[in-house]
């Protein structure tokens, strides 16, 4: 079932993450995370989970597909808590069309979409549509309806392509051995769809790729993934 598989997803990710190195996230571009076209309608979501890392991230979004990805890392209580990560990207048409899609579908989030059971907690979460001055959001923890747990899960998997690509730089630059464990746990997440909007991290992937010390399996790892991208 969809459902049940977006919060073993959640799960998922958030033991990965958490057992990989800490870092504090580097911040990239400007700290405004509104996208460039402000008059143009926009969908943002935002999760706050203080159990999770990153404990609070939002992907915003407009119709022309400048959009901004912004989270911070988990702190621990008395911890001094990282720089934010701030990264704007152009997201690709198929996303774009399933996000604003999904937002019609779903009425532009107007009315209650929260689940009124009893159910694990895995994060507020709130998605807003915003345009032409207006605004319409819901806040849930969880919802039974289908097309609203869909649209979660492609946040979600942006938020992790975004957080193992911070991962990866970090052992890029501090930790060579680290690279290919890092690559292997990034392809089988992406054979079981958890990484969404993976062409950002072509940069990435190629200077890995371009490095004479790297492995050969970890440049075949990078191969399926990239060939797992639409055209």
């Amino acid at each position: 079932m969809k459902w049940l598989r977006v919060l073993l997803h959640s799960c998922l990710v958030c033991m990965v993450l958490f057992a990989l190195p800490m870092l504090s996230h580097a911040q990239t571009g400007s700290a405004d995370e509104t996208p460039a076209s402000v008059a143009a309608p926009r969908v943002s979501f935002e999760l706050s989970w203080k159990a999770a890392n990153p404990e609070w991230y939002r992907v915003t979004v407009d119709r022309a597909g400048n959009a901004v990805y912004r989270s911070r890392a988990h702190t621990d209580p008395g911890g001094q808590p990282a720089d934010p990560m701030v990264v704007r990207f152009t997201m690709s048409r198929q996303s774009l069309q399933q996000i604003f899609s999904l937002t019609k579908e779903l009425d532009y989030f107007r009315g209650d979409f929260s689940f009124k059971g009893n159910i694990a907690n895995t994060g507020d979460k709130t998605l807003a549509y915003s345009y032409g001055g207006k605004i319409t959001k819901t806040t849930f923890n969880w919802s039974v309806n289908p097309k609203m747990m869909d649209l979660v899960g492609l946040f979600q998997g942006i938020s992790t392509t975004f957080e193992m690509g911070s991962r990866l730089r970090y052992a890029m630059r501090y930790d060579k051995l680290g690279v290919d464990s890092l690559l292997k746990s990034m392809e089988e997440m992406n054979k079981e769809h958890q990484l969404v909007e993976l062409q950002v991290l072509k940069p990435e992937f190629t200077e890995i790729l371009n490095d004479p010390v790297t492995m050969n399996i970890s440049k075949q790892r990078i191969h399926r993934m990239l060939d797992s991208l639409p055209n």
